[in-house]
Formats: C-alpha cells, structure tokens, sequence
C-alpha cells in the first residue's frame, strides 16, 4: 500500500511539472486536433488543442511498473496501457494530418482494439491469469476462454469511453471519484484478505499435542521445543524434502533433494537441521554418512 501511495504522488508531481512543457512541444509541432466548421461554435472553439497527451500517461504507467512491480501479470497491463495508446496515437495522428476529423476510420480502430486485446488474452494466459470473477459465478478458470474475452472487454470499454466522449476532461471529477472509491475498496479488502490470512497462518502454528520426545506438533508442523524451529520433512520415488522456519529468530530454510531416503535415513533431514543449527548459532550435526 506504502509503495502504491508513494507512486501515485510521484505521478502527480511528475505529471504536473511536466504536461505543461509538453503541451508547449505538441502545440508547437502542430499537433492540434481538427473540428469540422460544421460544428458548433463551443465546440469548433476546441480546433487546434493540442492532441496526443497521453504519450507521458503511459510513460508513468511503464515507470511505475519498471520500479516497483516487473512482474510477467504487471507487464500485461503495461502492455495492454501502451498497445491502446498506440491505437489512440495512430488516430490521432490521422486527425492532425487531415486524414479525418474523426481520425482512423471505424473498421480500422475496431481492428487496433481487437488486436490489443487479443493480445492481451495470449498474455494473460501464459503468465498463468485466466480466471476471472463473473457475476454469479465467482472466480471461474476460462482457461484460452480468456483470449476471445479480453478482446471483448478492450473493445467495449474503449468505445464506451468514445461513446462518452470528452470522459477525459469534462468528466474529469466524476472519473477521480470513481478511482479514490475504487482504490479503497481495494485496499480495504485486500488488508481484509491480509487479516484472514494471517489469522490462518497463526492457527496453524498452534502447538496441540506431544508427538515424540522433544517435539510438539501443530497442524502439518512439528515443533521442536529445544530449537524453536517449526519443520516438515517428506519423500516420494526419488526425491526428498525438509523445510523448517524459526517465527522468533526470523529465519527458515527449503531443502529439496532428488535423492529417496537411504540406509542412514534422509539426506534432506540431515542437511535442514544442520542449516537449522548454523542459523541459530548452535552446534550442527555432520552432515557426513
């Protein structure tokens, strides 16, 4: 939460020191929108602003991800910003060279947006993401479902901003106070999803009953009352494990081995409790057969 807040403020500042001196640079390139004389004198008096501001919306958009996030799901939605600026660029930039004063043409925008969002789809899918929650139905795995969607979802919201259109300045309070609602609502359920997480988490390290000696167990825990250390150990046809976590010393360890249990017992054992040791600064057992 700490770092979305510190971005959202760094992107205003930015965006308030900046837009003015882009506007000063598309507006001498000429990158002016062009209105039909048909029209009517409010809005003709809009011909010659300045287009194609939202090359710096998206350049925060990518800054942001490139600094916080780097993720494959946040280089989707990077993708899915920069690839319907691009589209939106494309049109603009017909407008201002006298192409059109609507731009691209209609069959030419929808096959932009269908491209961007099937792109989107494919990304989607291969970075793991094809659930989505559908009304009534909860979170439902779509699976290459989510391709045809997300074409579908990118082309209905950019039309029914077009359909709108001037959402981005005349409506620009009411879209603030969308966005603050929905930022809290994502914030307070998200720190409600934390609390039931951690909640969990806590009841599984409850200790409930002897298990050998020196050892305590709790759900899918034991626990070893010298050490401290909660662990869990497991084997399968060739492969061995051990993982443990010290909740008061702030450390814990994985072992994942691709050798079954032998003669002297578990490799993986062995290995975990001397890790175990050395963290807490404990003589540790050798790790000789």
């Amino acid at each position: 939460m700490t770092r979305a807040i510190v971005a959202a403020a760094v992107c205003f500042v930015a965006g308030v020191a900046l837009y003015p001196v882009l506007i000063t640079i598309l507006a001498r390139a000429g990158a002016g929108q062009m209105v039909q004389a048909y029209n009517p004198a409010s809005h003709r008096a809009k011909a010659g602003t300045p287009t194609m501001g939202g090359i710096l919306f998206c350049l925060f958009g990518v800054a942001v991800w490139l600094a916080t996030d780097r993720t494959q799901a946040g280089f989707v939605i990077a993708f899915a910003l920069v690839g319907g600026a691009a589209a939106g660029f494309l049109d603009d930039l017909a407008n201002v060279r006298g192409l059109g004063s609507l731009g691209l043409r209609v069959r030419q925008k929808l096959v932009l947006q269908i491209v961007v969002g099937v792109a989107v789809g494919f990304g989607l899918h291969a970075v793991g993401a094809p659930a989505q929650a559908l009304p009534l139905a909860g979170m439902v795995k779509l699976g290459w479902a989510i391709v045809p969607l997300s074409a579908i979802a990118v082309v209905a919201t950019t039309n029914a901003v077009n359909l709108t259109d001037g959402v981005d300045g005349l409506a620009g309070s009411c879209v603030a106070l969308a966005l603050v609602g929905a930022i809290v609502a994502s914030l307070w359920l998200g720190a409600a999803s934390a609390a039931t997480l951690s909640a969990a988490l806590v009841r599984q390290h409850e200790l409930r009953a002897d298990a050998m000696p020196g050892t305590r167990i709790a759900l899918a825990w034991l626990f070893a009352t010298e050490s401290g250390i909660y662990w869990h150990d497991g084997a399968t046809g060739g492969y061995s494990s051990f993982a443990f976590f010290n909740p008061k010393g702030d450390y814990a360890a994985v072992v994942l081995l691709n050798t079954s249990i032998g003669q002297n017992g578990s490799f993986a054992d062995r290995l975990g409790r001397h890790i175990g040791q050395r963290l807490a600064g404990k003589p540790a057992i050798s790790l000789a057969n």
